[in-house]
């Protein structure tokens, strides 16, 4: 079969485990030749140990099959997963959710995609895509909509911090998506990418966006306005998070509310 991109894909069953309390892929290395082995994690010894089927994966033989690894680090008690989308993805709901002008109101406003922009996104982002960067769109578990999109770029792999970004759908904001999707990127960037700082320039305008990081537990930190470039205004609200602070507040796969207080922020 060929996917969007018209290259020839295989697909294979993904199987996870739980282990203390986190959904885990079992073969969360990213060479295609240990990916190819999760399609017996399904029978036999490994459905005595505990795995599961959640379901299927594009990918390139012989090639990385990190982009097709769509739902296998999903905690049972999220209302999203994370799903790194095809090519018709992009050019119907990411084309659609960067036009909506309620959604992008206060993240730089609208952006037209066409379709040359759409491949050359396409190709940056997704397929190959870049080792610096990963984004998916965040899709609702119940009935599998979109309702919104995350992602981390610009990483360093000598100080290991990267930005992170995330967007959800205006019509869909105030249901809890935002943070359920933030603790399951958080989750594959310091624990499956190998990242230890992850930080965010928030417009100044957007209090919405900064409410919801502080909550989540990210500190403001005007210091990195000296070290780090903003993509956008030089008016900015920087917010940083550890790995350490993110154990602590979401360790072992178990999350704790966390209520940003004003020295938070």
């Amino acid at each position: 079969m060929k996917n969007d991109s018209g290259d020839d894909v295989q697909t294979k069953r993904v199987c996870q485990k739980q282990v203390d309390g986190v959904q885990r892929h079992p073969y969360a290395r990213r060479s295609a030749t240990a990916f190819r082995r999760s399609e017996f994690c399904c029978d036999g010894v490994y459905k005595q140990r505990g795995y599961e089927m959640v379901g299927t994966v594009e990918y390139l033989p012989g090639k990385f099959a990190r982009h097709y690894l769509v739902k296998w680090l999903n905690g049972s008690d999220k209302r999203v997963y994370l799903k790194t989308p095809s090519f018709t993805d992009v050019t119907d709901y990411v084309r659609y959710l960067w036009s909506d002008e309620e959604t992008m109101k206060d993240v730089g406003g609208t952006h037209e995609m066409g379709e040359e922009r759409a491949k050359r996104w396409f190709a940056s982002w997704i397929q190959p895509g870049n080792r610096d960067r990963r984004y998916f769109l965040i899709a609702r578990k119940a009935d599998d909509l979109p309702v919104g999109e995350a992602c981390f770029y610009s990483y360093d792999p000598d100080t290991k911090i990267a930005k992170c970004s995330m967007n959800i759908e205006a019509r869909y904001r105030g249901n809890g998506y935002a943070k359920d999707a933030l603790e399951l990127l958080l989750r594959l960037y310091f624990d499956e990418f190998g990242g230890e700082v992850i930080v965010d320039d928030i417009a100044a305008v957007n209090q919405r966006a900064q409410h919801v990081f502080c909550r989540f537990g990210f500190e403001h930190d005007p210091s990195l306005s000296s070290r780090l470039t903003s993509v956008g205004d030089d008016d900015v609200f920087w917010v940083r998070m550890d790995k350490c602070k993110f154990e602590q507040l979401y360790g072992g796969g178990t999350p704790h509310d966390h209520h940003g207080t004003e020295s938070d922020c």
